[in-house]
């Protein structure tokens, strides 16, 4: 795990998955979280992956 990560949980009945989450600055500029990890859900495995974006992040353009 790097410094920034961060661990998200997913809980399913008794069964508990976590993932990461890595700070990631989007192409767009926008930044946020890029989420990765395996998931168990009703007992069945489930690979996750997913973006999670700061809303108004992105950098405004500048006049021209």
């Amino acid at each position: 795990m790097s410094e920034g990560d961060r661990i998200l949980v997913f809980k399913s009945g008794d069964t508990e998955s976590a993932v990461t989450a890595r700070p990631k600055t989007f192409s767009t500029g926008s930044v946020g979280f890029m989420v990765f990890g395996k998931i168990i859900i009703d007992g069945k495995k489930y690979q996750f992956t997913g973006n999670a974006v700061e809303i108004g992040s992105k950098p405004k353009e500048k006049p021209k």
